[in-house]
């Protein structure tokens, strides 16, 4: 595991790497959780795009198939299964 400190530079390099805000978010966590910590390019963050998704039964029902349990559908794809909970689809999950 590599070990980096970031900077404000450094920070605003890895933003500009980045369209959608959830990529930047995910696969640069470190450089995020710095900005939000120090409170660097807050606004440069906004600024990326954020991604709606719209999620339907067939969609919840076909992420549910590939997973065990509840709790798995819950770890690995949460936004569905909120989803579900909401829409009364979370009864037809399986487990």
């Amino acid at each position: 595991m590599q070990i980096r400190k970031w900077t404000k530079t450094s920070c605003l390099q890895e933003i500009r790497k980045y369209e959608f805000k959830t990529d930047f978010i995910k696969k640069s966590s470190g450089a995020y959780g710095a900005c939000k910590k120090n409170g660097w390019h807050l606004d440069k963050i906004s600024k990326l795009k954020t991604v709606k998704r719209h999620w339907t039964k067939e969609d919840i029902l076909a992420l549910a198939s590939k997973c065990k349990s509840r709790k798995e559908m819950h770890d690995k794809h949460k936004g569905a299964y909120l989803f579900a909970l909401s829409k009364k689809v979370w009864f037809e999950l399986r487990g």
